[in-house]
């Protein structure tokens, strides 16, 4: 018939592992039950440690008999034969099998608990969401305030191009210049991001050459 332990193991390994329920500061609800199953599983490995250890005082005086029944048969009928040594587990095995139950017992209520406080849970899981979209929203402002900022010089840049010799198309009214727009970051990096993100054009794109310039470059080529 199998104990506590081997019922607890059958039902799920999961239930041995101190990580089994989330950490508090990922599901506070839950740190109660938590905190008693660790404690619960460090109680069920300190009393079986301690039966493990006389189990094996055990086992090492049975084999010392056993060793000097040994050399008494072989020095003859006259050799006194050593008396058997007999460790108690009783009360070691008595700890260990009740510490097994009260974490079966526990595990079987817990599992009852966690039912119970789950629309609470899932309701902080809500807000936590609802935080969470709104960060991404400010963060999508901050990016579009960004990307506003760094686009705003390229076009004053491309004006001035024209006077300090890199660009030679010649003097040209600022005004009459498209202003540098923010270019969209690749459909994948949005969504590894979690967010809109966007770069700006680089200085001496095309678009910092009005339409009639660019025909004109064209019939030159």
């Amino acid at each position: 018939m199998a104990g506590a332990y081997e019922r607890v193991l059958i039902a799920s390994q999961a239930f041995l592992d101190p990580g089994w329920l989330p950490p508090p500061e990922d599901c506070e609800p839950l740190a109660d039950l938590r905190a008693e199953h660790v404690r619960l599983l460090a109680s069920v490995r300190e009393a079986r440690a301690e039966l493990s250890g006389l189990r094996q005082e055990q086992d090492a005086a049975n084999a010392e008999r056993a060793a000097a029944l040994h050399n008494a048969y072989l020095n003859g009928p006259s050799a006194a034969l050593p008396a058997a040594v007999v460790v108690d587990t009783s009360e070691a095995n008595e700890r260990y099998d009740a510490a097994c139950e009260a974490l079966e017992a526990f595990i079987n209520d817990a599992q009852l608990q966690i039912a119970e406080r789950a629309p609470q849970i899932r309701a902080a899981l809500r807000d936590r969401s609802l935080a969470a979209d709104e960060k991404r929203a400010e963060a999508r402002r901050l990016l579009a305030e960004a990307d506003r900022l760094a686009a705003e010089p390229i076009t004053l840049d491309g004006w001035l191009a024209r006077y300090d010799g890199r660009y030679h198309l010649g003097p040209i009214a600022y005004g009459v210049l498209d202003q540098a727009m923010p270019v969209e970051a690749p459909e994948m990096f949005k969504e590894i991001a979690g967010l809109t993100s966007r770069g700006v054009i680089e200085i001496g794109d095309d678009n910092l050459i009005t339409d009639e310039e660019m025909e004109a470059i064209n019939n030159a080529a």
